[in-house]
């Protein structure tokens, strides 16, 4: 009996010991296909390892890092919650479910697991790194910028973090800080794309020599960027005489992503500020045809026919940008002026109303629209759009055009209009 008792003992020992190796060896080759980028295959492993052995924490978080990598962010949510139920103290079981919850658009419930991470290790710098992470996405970019920097004072030599605390300097208005932490980063590792950066930074900075360096070298150092050459057509476009450059680096970014209506809309400004119209007029055409909702292509095509006097087209175009964007004033003054144009002037007065309800201070619009009462010889309304017109003149020019119609208005509308309680 006593034999028998210990042979019993032994075979369960023996049971265990094997499914021990097995599991391991299941968990072994699972992390094998995970690195070589098979996490489909790499999930049936480690389901067999955690089949054969259950309590183990760390098969968990293998299979919730395998799930993640497919993309199926909550069946990794599961194995990481089930892995942190059987070891809550690992602080990286709590880094990859806060990842997990992140990709699944938890913010709040990620942003509390990083923190926990934080708390039960505070020493690893990629923790600090990731709640810096999440707080930038949710524009809490004060707080980014405390954890960057510890992160930073954790590993002072990683390029990513240096990257991280200068996009997000950058988007406090700390425009040097934000270059000295893109040329730290620069100075451990080449990068186009910090390259980048640090040209936008120059060219807020107003630095535009620096900028178009950086700007160059970032192309230099990924030349299939587009947004890369774009960018630098944006700032040539800036500079006096350097719309040929820019036309010449739009034109690479368009050969790179001919897809992108914005590189095609840039091109057909710089063909406007040489003067080339009709090329700039292909060119806006060219966004209309890949991006039918852009409202801005149209109203640029309603400028061109307006310039050779084409009233009809115009019209027609600013009608296209009004309903594509009701809310843009801009656009109902001047399909106000082009309706003027075609003499239809209850038109016309609709849009210059709607122009100056949408933004009140419009003083073109105000007064544009106190012409037209003027010609109704509805005086009264006339004078209360070109005084409306008056406060809010940006410059001389009109002024002294909303002055001179005031004098043209019947004597005592003023005075009678401010004496019935109208603006003083």
């Amino acid at each position: 009996m006593r034999k028998a008792g210990l042979l019993f003992l032994f075979l369960l020992f023996a049971q265990a010991t094997f499914a021990a190796s097995e599991s391991s060896r299941h968990f072994v080759e699972g992390l094998f296909l995970l690195e070589k980028g098979e996490p489909e295959k790499a999930v049936v492993e480690l389901k067999k390892a955690i089949n054969l052995n259950p309590s183990s924490a760390m098969y968990y978080r293998a299979l919730g890092e395998a799930y993640l990598a497919m993309d199926d962010y909550s069946q990794g949510e599961v194995a990481l919650r089930q892995a942190i139920g059987l070891n809550p103290k690992d602080a990286l079981l709590h880094f990859g479910l806060s990842k997990a919850l992140a990709k699944q658009n938890q913010s709040d419930d990620a942003l509390t697991e990083a923190r926990e991470a934080i708390r039960l290790n505070s020493k690893e710098s990629i923790l600090f790194n990731h709640l810096a992470n999440l707080e930038y996405n949710q524009g809490e970019y004060g707080d980014a910028a405390l954890h960057y920097e510890q992160a930073i004072k954790l590993d002072s030599s990683d390029p990513v973090l240096h990257y991280n605390l200068g996009r997000t300097e950058y988007n406090l208005g700390k425009l040097k800080e934000a270059i000295e932490e893109y040329q730290e980063s620069l100075s451990a590792t080449e990068d186009g794309d910090t390259r980048f950066r640090l040209a936008e930074a120059y060219e807020n900075l107003g630095e535009s020599n620096l900028a178009k360096r950086e700007y160059e070298k970032a192309i230099a150092d990924s030349p299939i960027n587009p947004d890369y050459y774009n960018a630098l057509g944006l700032l040539l476009h800036s500079e006096p005489r350097g719309d040929t450059e820019a036309i010449a680096n739009y034109q690479k970014a368009m050969a790179l992503d001919p897809s992108e209506p914005a590189y095609l809309f840039n091109l057909g400004e710089a063909y406007m500020a040489l003067g080339d119209s009709q090329r700039a007029l292909a060119a806006y055409l060219k966004v209309i045809a890949l991006d039918p909702k852009n409202s801005e292509a149209y109203a640029r095509l309603g400028r061109i026919y307006e310039i050779d006097r084409e009233w009809l087209k115009s019209a027609k175009a600013y009608e296209q940008a009004v309903l594509i964007d009701p809310r843009r004033g801009f656009y109902h003054e001047k399909l106000g002026e082009i309706y003027e144009r075609l003499e239809k002037t209850d038109e016309a007065a609709l849009e210059y109303q709607k122009a100056v309800d949408l933004d009140p201070k419009d003083a073109l619009a105000h007064y544009q629209l106190g012409l037209i009462y003027r010609e109704k010889k509805d005086f009264e309304k006339a004078y209360a759009e070109y005084d409306a017109a008056s406060r809010w003149a940006s410059n001389d020019k009109l002024r002294g055009r909303i002055i001179r119609a005031m004098w043209e208005l019947p004597a005592g509308i003023g005075e009678k209009i401010n004496t019935s309680g109208g603006r003083e």
